[in-house]
């Protein structure tokens, strides 16, 4: 089995007590948008204040050598990071301290989560009780828009500036027309945290069945609100292999009796269903969020050559083509954009350096836990991969949360097959 913490101190129960309280808030805080509430980023006093505890947790417990024994490839990750970033600065990239505090919060935060775990310091349970918690805040948010819009309690152009004024961010909107029902599409920057989390707990048998059962049937309604056609494939692929997994499970009069209702519920939602999917994959608004990535796609293989081994550097942009004046240096083929930034070198020393990190880590917990948790992991892992191939996914506290949600539920259920053998 994996090895405990080699050194034997503990930490005092305050301590304990206090960056408990700040992971639980943290999680809870994923409810919001962006963090954010009347203009307070919750999330970024969180979460300094819990990267410090981690810095005194590390060096209480570790020596200058043990540090650089037990932290290898973060230093060289980090080390790369800091590099590219000063080297970006010199060159005059104004944007290269933001893109670097954006790039690294997941790693210094998903380094800090794994030395409390490792530590013994988190309450796990109650942590993953948070992160239900907090993925049905989401869910209900998302679903209270949408009936006040249904209700005609507030208007189409009133969605976008309230999440501003209330939520300090912008969302993506658009209306659907389906039959004589006008529906309101909402799309946050952290809405991607639900769609990775919420399988796992679908699953977890310390969690009731009407919870669980309710989660995936909130999980349904939250991705047809936020229809974005990759989570609504991701969704359905989730929801395939829990299809299989309490298929098995089921008396053969029970499967038979759910074939039933499902064929005759057919008759009442085939239609809205069906013309859900040609709104959102077969319309001209598909063919123009297209043309917008083959052109991305044209123009970074045109500019990636000029500085293909270095980059441009942290921060840089393509000039005379931006998709954001707040973050520039953002854009929907992520992967190409990071090759324009850092060339194939700090790519592979910095954002494949990430992956092996989280991989790493992850692994220790994954290689013991029951195939279910297993499967959803390597899903989860292969989603997270496919993601920045479209759309922005590993920048930000927000797209973060998702490797350090992972890797708090693979910890979970290790402690809970090691509890039980």
């Amino acid at each position: 089995m994996m090895k405990g913490n080699e050194d034997m101190k503990t930490e005092k129960p305050y301590m304990m007590t206090l960056i408990n309280g700040l992971m639980y808030l943290l999680v809870i805080s994923y409810i919001l948008p962006a963090g954010i509430i009347g203009g307070i980023s919750i999330q970024r006093i969180l979460i300094y204040a819990i990267l410090l505890l981690g810095v005194a947790v590390v060096i209480r417990r570790n020596s200058f050598k043990e540090l650089i024994k037990r932290f290898k490839a973060e230093i060289v990750v980090i080390g790369a990071g800091v590099v590219w970033w000063i080297g970006s600065s010199l060159k005059g990239e104004e944007y290269s301290t933001q893109f670097f505090s954006l790039l690294y919060v997941t790693v210094f935060m998903f380094i800090a989560v794994e030395i409390f775990i490792r530590s013994d310091i988190l309450n796990l349970d109650f942590l993953v009780k948070c992160i239900l918690i907090m993925l049905f805040g989401k869910i209900l948010e998302k679903i209270g828009i949408e009936i006040l819009f249904l209700l005609d309690m507030i208007q189409y152009e009133q969605v976008g500036s309230l999440y501003v004024e209330w939520f300090g961010t912008s969302v993506t909107t658009m209306t659907m027309e389906v039959g004589s029902l006008e529906f309101v599409r909402v799309q946050s920057s952290s809405d991607a945290v639900l769609f990775f989390l919420s399988p796992f707990l679908w699953f977890l048998p310390q969690i009731k069945k009407g919870i669980r059962a309710a989660l995936f049937l909130g999980t349904g309604i939250f991705a047809v609100i936020v229809f974005s056609r990759l989570y609504l494939v991701q969704f359905f692929s989730f929801g395939l292999i829990a299809v299989v997994f309490y298929g098995k499970q089921m008396p053969k009069k029970v499967k038979m009796a759910a074939a039933g209702v499902f064929v005759v519920s057919a008759f009442f939602w085939i239609r809205p269903m069906t013309e859900l999917i040609r709104i959102r994959f077969f319309s001209d608004s598909v063919s123009e969020s297209d043309s917008i990535r083959m052109e991305q796609l044209s123009r970074f293989v045109e500019a990636i050559p000029d500085h293909l081994w270095l980059g441009n550097g942290m921060g840089s942009y393509l000039p005379d083509y931006l998709r954001s004046t707040e973050a520039p240096f953002s854009y929907e083929l992520e992967y190409l954009s990071f090759l324009y930034q850092l060339g194939i070198i700090g790519f592979i020393f910095i954002i494949v350096g990430m992956l092996y990190l989280y991989i790493k880590h992850i692994y220790e917990y994954f290689q013991y836990n029951q195939k279910i948790i297993q499967i959803l992991t390597l899903a989860a892992g292969l989603w997270y991969l496919i993601r920045p191939l479209f759309n922005p996914a590993f920048l930000g506290k927000q797209n973060g949360f998702i490797v350090i949600g992972i890797l708090i539920i693979n910890a979970y259920c290790y402690k809970k097959e090691t509890s039980v053998s």
